[in-house]
């Protein structure tokens, strides 16, 4: 057999063994389909479905008009003439793609991009345009917002960037602006109206106010940074996550909330924050109004408070470290697990009534380490090297500057008074004092546990004091000293000027007072 019959023997027993018959084998129509020969290319708008920008006409207020919905595009820079907007848009359901282009402006009182308001509706203002999207591309050098969308609502901008416009990106409610940049505007960086998201944006060296949300608004993963007036800027019931805020200062402002003091984070009522953080700014870390919630964030190195709020707070797991006036500073609420030290005056300052302070450290601030007013429970903190061992004032470990209060366990060290009470009513257990000046100053009628070392109290209420005998080199009058340190006939005598009751005290040998 040949070679040619053995391959045909051996594919012919393979497709037996498959169980099925043979492959047939089948050419295709050989004869064309009845009628002209159709074309098989694609048109233009079938590979581009979208209109070119700069084919479009123009109006007396802008250089290029969009009137109907789509999906636009630039196929190239946009540089603007003098008193128009470079792209208005007069439509719903309009898509804009920059693809890489700038809108760059003559610094005239106009926008890079401009969404037209609609007709008066019912009297009451004009009606809004919807479902507006602007992305991948840049502003510049427009007198009005780069971006100035307010108009719109339904919206979306993403992947632009802002420069030197009379402000960065403006919204309307309902919107979202993404992965998006403000720089050196003359307005705020980046504004918007209610219920908006604000993610992955940055705002830098802008002269009002670095990113500011409406009511409601969502704000993440965003910096602001170096602003004039201040950071972050937020309405009612917005909530704030893994932002930084860091060196915004202080300058008036027109139109605008707030005091004015360049804070790193200035909010409304009813507002939440996590994961942030407030750096080095001229006024406080964070300012907000009642009812806020703040966790896991950290407020350094501020001109004013770290943390400033008004009633019914509640932080929890925060730093407030080296700001200039208080750690922590509202009317009321709880302050739970907080790091406070190093500030300039209180760490955890409660300036009304009704506040639970518990399980806090508070070391090494110029005032008290947690001062509280009416109705405090202070329980379980940590509180040292405060008042005049941090360099400041007389301070108190933990300050009761009111009355019906709960003292409870608590540990002070190292303090100019360990325990101050001057209010009634309180009642005060269970503490530990160790090493301060005074260990527990309480004066008023309030209840308080037996005070003595641990070994001679027999009360589960008890307050244990622990007292060193004086030394002659602790810095301190204490003991029989006639000065500090010296006299009494335990330490050595005292230099002239120091105090004495007989000679012995002197070295001089001559007691003045004798």
């Amino acid at each position: 057999m040949t070679r040619h019959g053995i391959r045909s023997y051996l594919m012919a027993g393979f497709w037996i063994l498959a169980g099925v018959g043979a492959p047939l084998l089948l050419a295709g129509d050989l004869t064309p389909p009845v009628g002209p020969v159709a074309a098989t290319m694609k048109t233009l708008q079938q590979v581009e479905p979208r209109v070119d920008v700069q084919t479009l006409g123009g109006t007396l207020n802008a250089t290029y008009y969009i009137n109907a919905a789509g999906s636009y595009y630039l196929t190239d820079n946009i540089v603007g003439e003098a008193g128009k907007h470079g792209i208005e848009i007069d439509a719903d359901n309009v898509t804009l793609d920059l693809r890489g282009f700038a809108l760059i402006g003559d610094g005239s009182l106009t926008s890079g991009v401009f969404v037209v308001g609609g007709i008066i509706t019912r009297g009451v203002g004009p009606a809004e345009k919807h479902s507006i999207a602007v992305y991948n591309g840049s502003v510049q050098n427009w007198g009005n917002p780069g971006i100035d969308m307010s108009n719109a609502v339904n919206s979306r901008v993403e992947k632009v960037r802002a420069y030197q416009c009379g402000g960065g990106v403006s919204l309307g409610s309902n919107s979202s602006i993404i992965d998006s940049h403000a720089e050196s505007n003359f307005g705020a960086g980046i504004r918007t109206g209610d219920t908006c998201t604000v993610r992955g944006c940055t705002a830098r060296d802008n002269q009002n106010g670095g990113i500011r949300a409406g009511n409601s608004a969502s704000i993440e993963g965003c910096v602001a940074s170096s602003n004039t007036y201040g950071g972050f800027f937020a309405e009612r019931g917005s909530a704030l996550h893994n932002c930084a805020s860091r060196n915004n200062f202080g300058a008036p402002a027109i139109n605008s909330r707030g005091g004015g003091g360049g804070s790193g984070y200035d909010l409304d009522d009813s507002c939440s924050v996590s994961n942030c953080s407030g750096d080095q700014n001229s006024g406080d870390g964070l300012f907000a109004f009642a009812h806020l919630s703040v966790s896991n964030s950290s407020f350094v190195g501020n001109s004013g408070d770290g943390l400033e709020a008004f009633d019914q707070c509640n932080v929890i797991n925060c730093s407030v470290n080296g700001n200039g006036q208080n750690g922590i500073y509202i009317n009321n609420g709880t302050v739970t697990s907080c790091t406070a030290s190093q500030n300039g005056q209180s760490g955890i300052s409660v300036f009304f009534g009704d506040v639970e302070v518990r399980n806090n450290t508070c070391a090494s601030n110029r005032e008290h380490g947690i001062l509280v007013a009416d109705r405090a429970r202070i329980s379980g903190n940590h509180c040292s090297g405060n008042g005049s061992f941090a360099g400041g004032f007389t301070g108190a470990g933990i300050y009761v500057n009111g009355n019906r209060g709960a003292v409870d366990g608590n540990s002070v060290s190292d303090n100019d008074d360990g325990i101050l009470v001057d209010g009634t009513n309180s009642v005060v257990t269970q503490n530990i004092a160790s090493e301060n000046t005074t260990n527990y100053n309480i004066t008023g009628t309030n209840d308080v546990g037996p005070i003595g070392s641990a070994a001679a109290l027999s009360s589960p209420w008890g307050n244990i004091s622990v007292v060193t005998a004086p030394t002659c080199i602790d810095g301190i009058q204490n003991g029989n000293e006639t000065g500090i340190d010296c006299g009494g006939g335990t330490c050595p005598p005292c230099p002239t000027g120091e105090g004495c009751l007989a000679g012995s005290d002197c070295q001089s040998g001559v007691c003045m007072a004798s």
